[in-house]
């Protein structure tokens, strides 16, 4: 299994470097009224990202809810931490590369 080396380059990104590519978790506003809070999986091209996936929501917007739609969007269907969107983002890429 290759390894994966994450680096936290500021207070919502984290940089993550696997299978020779360059990937960036980005803790980003979501929901109503952008109360919630939750991690983006993005390609690094450069300096452009491309947004893969979301893996999961860190904090409610007061409305989400297991089994909502923002919830089937995300890997993980519950409220989450940054270590397990980790873990998820590397199941994930293996998954689709």
């Amino acid at each position: 299994m290759e390894k994966a080396k994450f680096t936290k380059v500021s207070e919502n990104e984290t940089r993550l470097d696997y299978k020779g590519n360059k990937f960036m978790l980005v803790e980003q506003n979501r929901g109503v009224y952008s109360g919630g809070r939750a991690i983006q999986l993005y390609l690094m091209k450069g300096f452009d990202k491309q947004h893969i996936k979301e893996l999961g929501w860190t904090k409610s917007d007061g409305h989400f809810r297991p089994g909502d739609s923002d919830s089937k969007n995300s890997c993980i269907p519950h409220i989450t931490t940054l270590e397990e969107c980790k873990k998820a983002s590397l199941k994930y890429i293996d998954l689709i590369s």
